[in-house]
């Protein structure tokens, strides 16, 4: 049906066509007419602009990918694609398997990255990174393209020749089934989808062509009705396509690198006010580094994404434990003290060991360490000094007695030399 109109209206369109400056947007359709000029068009305003392409394109049926846009060459199955707005040159993908004869009338970019294009009943896919072309089968008869094919929620739908709007089932194709019939005496040339506000469910778009005028036509799939005209522009399109075909217009996740775990009192560092994928906002609450926190991301104002959280978590610190070392006498030998603690802690102690006095020593965790500092107080006890009670003076030759093993204070001990009850003698204990 599209080939029908395509050579009728080359007048109207320089009389009538109407032209406003305004950028791409998921909010706009991007349509093509029966010259292959292509065109932006807000269904708000009902507003136009004629758009830049490659030098050599005659677009037949077009679909969009981000900044590309794919086409297919009027009346061929030879698949093309160009950046938006632009006038450079036209880059060859390669060519559908289409049957002698027939033409590729009907082509739409996927949730998965995809281009899907139908000629008649049978369906294709394009994988833009591959750059393979397959032939995903055949549709019942019944149902061979009118001029387009969309996604919307998810769904491929198809206009047909026999004015109905089907939704194929890419699992298996003979399963598709028609949803609804267009309004008799209309010509569905395109479908289209768009999201007007950040999150808001697509709006779904019939494209009704004639030979000089077109009209959009608004699709409610909850009720399966087709409401009146939103728009209408002085000349036939053919195919439109939107950046909210491929999903590009959906709430967007902000993305963040997951801050590592702290230790308690550590230093935390300003959460960052743009995301990964360039979503700016701001973080509540404020960071805390003595506990455990979920923080959450809440986008600008005029960002289409949805909050994000992220927890951040701060290990407490742990207490070294060490076994007590006894007291010494003092001048003993004291062995270091260990440079792990009982419970795996690493670090070091301070001041220098000090086996004359009773002393507190300090121990500092490693850098590495998630830990507080420990204390031990080694008590040196000073020396006693035995006391004895003095042994009078004796006759060479008397009885001498043997000196007490303890001290008058309690100090036991010995006695060298031997004793001498013929000389007068010091002992030492």
């Amino acid at each position: 049906m599209k080939e029908f109109y395509k050579f009728h209206f080359f007048l109207i369109l320089i009389i009538f066509q109407t032209t406003f400056t305004f950028s791409q947007s998921s909010t706009n359709l991007i349509a093509v007419d029966a010259f292959g000029t292509t065109y932006e068009i807000n269904p708000a305003t009902c507003n136009s602009t004629v758009l830049n392409k490659c030098t050599s394109a005659n677009p037949f049926s077009i679909a969009m990918i981000g900044n590309n846009v794919y086409y297919i060459q009027s009346g061929t199955y030879d698949l093309h694609k160009y950046q938006y707005n632009t006038i450079g040159s036209c880059q060859l993908l390669g060519t559908f398997n289409v049957l002698t004869g027939n033409f590729i009338s009907s082509l739409t970019s996927g949730p998965d990255g995809m281009i899907y294009a139908a000629s008649q009943s049978t369906i294709y896919r394009y994988n833009p990174t591959t750059n393979v072309f397959t032939t995903l089968g055949n549709l019942p008869n019944q149902w061979q393209s009118s001029g387009d094919l969309v996604f919307f929620n998810g769904q491929l739908l198809m206009s047909t020749l026999n004015n109905n709007l089907i939704q194929i089932n890419l699992s298996n194709l003979s399963a598709s089934q028609s949803i609804l019939t267009f309004p008799s005496g209309t010509n569905i040339f395109g479908l289209a989808t768009i999201s007007p506000p950040c999150g808001a469910n697509n709006q779904l778009f019939a494209i009704n062509s004639s030979f000089s005028s077109t009209t959009l036509l608004p699709i409610n799939l909850s009720t399966n009705t087709v409401g009146s005209a939103v728009c209408s522009f002085p000349f036939q399109i053919y195919d439109t396509s939107s950046l909210s075909e491929n999903g590009s217009n959906s709430m967007v996740n902000p993305t963040f690198t997951q801050v590592s775990a702290i230790c308690e009192g550590s230093t935390l560092s300003a959460l960052p006010t743009t995301s990964n994928n360039s979503i700016t906002g701001t973080w509540s609450p404020a960071l805390n580094n003595t506990t455990t926190t979920t923080y959450t991301f809440t986008p600008a104002s005029g960002e289409c994404a949805n909050t994000a959280s992220m927890t951040i978590t701060v290990n407490p610190k742990v207490n070294p434990t060490f076994t007590q070392v006894s007291a010494i006498c003092e001048g003993s030998t004291l062995s270091a003290l260990p440079t792990t603690s009982n419970n795996s802690i690493t670090g070091t102690w301070s001041p220098a060991l000090n086996n004359t006095t009773t002393t507190s020593y300090t121990f500092t965790p490693a850098s590495t360490e998630c830990a507080n500092t420990a204390s031990m107080t080694i008590t040196v006890n000073p020396k006693v000094t035995p006391t004895f009670t003095q042994v009078n003076a004796i006759c060479e030759g008397a009885t001498l007695s043997a000196l007490p093993t303890t001290s008058n204070n309690s100090i036991t001990g010995t006695w060298s030399p031997a004793l001498n009850n013929s000389t007068t003698t010091s002992y030492t204990f």
